[in-house]
């Protein structure tokens, strides 16, 4: 709209039109109108230069229809570029869109576990190490905690893989809804699931195996056709305080919060054990 005033303004010392034709087509090519947009300049700029052009007639035998023919086919040509190039983006814009959408379901997938939505044992690869250095140079105590579903396998092969998936979700769901900043729970393998906790001491610790112990067995998911029991946990606790001799990593760790849970299976199942008591 600019080249359209100029150019008119010019027409008092020249005939030149050169001044609206490269901006017209420059606009074209690198702007990123919208296609309204885009017909409602260039047809604007077409009816200021074909008014102006008459008004600055400054010879008589001078004709100015071929110039307003030519301007209207420019316009019109620069508009349908515009449109074009403004269309060619979009779709470039909804492809990476696609993309990035594609990636971040990847990344979910790899992240977490596709059955229960817990994290999955990726989380110990890319975040134990530093999540465990954090609590030993801070000294803030770190609780890890095994977690299986007892007898989960007579449960499968009495009800079916699709009841034993259920079962494991409202498991993972049930415990997931206790957790606070901080905790997580991962999806170990099977009926096993990891709890680690950030600065939860062993007092905590204890309340909250216990808890767990709780929750799931007033989930109600019966275990046999007559209704009179129901699926239940066994959890096994280690808490690391780093002090004295303590865990020198998180793996050691989770293996004496796994002796713990053997420890709680053996002595009955629906209970939870601490490898610091």
């Amino acid at each position: 709209m600019w080249a359209a005033v100029l150019t008119v303004y010019d027409q008092r010392t020249s005939n030149n039109l050169a001044v609206y034709y490269i901006v017209a087509i420059s606009v074209a090519v690198v702007a990123y109108f919208k296609p309204l947009y885009s017909m409602l300049s260039y047809l604007f700029a077409a009816v200021v230069l074909s008014l102006g052009l008459v008004l600055y007639i400054n010879t008589p035998e001078k004709s100015y229809y071929g110039d307003i023919l030519n301007i209207s086919i420019l316009s019109l040509m620069c508009g349908f570029i515009n449109i074009y190039i403004g269309s060619h983006e979009r779709r470039n814009f909804i492809y990476r869109q696609l993309i990035i959408e594609k990636n971040a379901k990847l990344q979910y997938f790899a992240d977490n576990d596709a059955l229960t939505g817990l994290r999955s044992r990726r989380f110990l690869d890319d975040d134990m190490d530093a999540l465990f250095k954090e609590c030993s140079e801070n000294k803030l105590p770190l609780t890890v905690m095994m977690i299986d579903i007892d007898s989960f396998k007579s449960y499968n092969d009495t009800y079916g893989h699709i009841y034993g998936d259920e079962c494991l979700s409202k498991v993972a769901s049930r415990i997931q809804q206790e957790l606070n900043v901080n905790e997580y729970l991962i999806r170990y393998g099977g009926e096993e699931f990891l709890y680690v906790g950030k600065n939860v001491d062993l007092e905590s610790a204890i309340a909250k195996a216990r808890l767990y112990n709780d929750v799931i067995r007033n989930l109600n998911i019966n275990f046999s056709q007559n209704k009179s029991t129901n699926v239940t946990i066994s959890v096994g606790v280690y808490t690391e305080n780093f002090e004295n001799d303590g865990c020198r990593d998180w793996h050691s760790c989770i293996d004496n919060a796994d002796k713990a849970l053997y420890n709680a299976k053996e002595n009955g199942k629906d209970r939870c054990c601490f490898a610091n008591l």
